[in-house]
């Protein structure tokens, strides 16, 4: 695993990074960690060497109405969900997220997610660019 000290300086950027990676394990990766990092090793490996993943022009091309990239006043690298204007009324969802992933398989993908994975796997198999993720 990654040493989790790094260098901040009296930024609340910086202050909040050091916070969230506080609330981390010091000798395991969480559950969440483990899946995202596991993907992420087994997409690199399956690509041919070197291989680098424009991971912000990715996000702000195909996510960039969900979530917004940007850089903090220190240069660091951010991802964050999309502010919804105060005009807009939150919408209330039918069903709550645990509920739907209590209702998903626990050994299997639906026909959708399926679907899903096998789109997204397609994109990346397809991508040409050999530029970085610019953090």
């Amino acid at each position: 695993m990654r040493d989790r000290a790094g260098g901040g300086g009296s930024s609340s950027a910086a202050a909040q990074r050091e916070a969230f990676f506080a609330t981390l394990p010091q000798d395991e990766f969480t559950a969440l960690e483990t899946s995202l990092r596991q993907v992420l090793l087994d997409w690199l490996g399956s690509r041919p060497a070197p291989f680098t993943f424009p991971l912000i022009e990715w996000i702000d091309r195909r996510l960039g109405g969900e979530v917004a990239t940007g850089k903090d006043e220190n240069g660091q690298g951010e991802i964050r969900l999309q502010s919804t204007p105060a005009d807009t009324p939150a919408i209330t969802p039918a069903v709550t997220p645990e509920a739907f992933f209590a209702g998903l398989p626990k050994d299997s993908f639906t026909p959708e997610e399926e679907a899903l994975r096998d789109s997204i796997f397609d994109f990346l198999a397809a991508w040409k660019s050999q530029e970085l993720a610019d953090f």
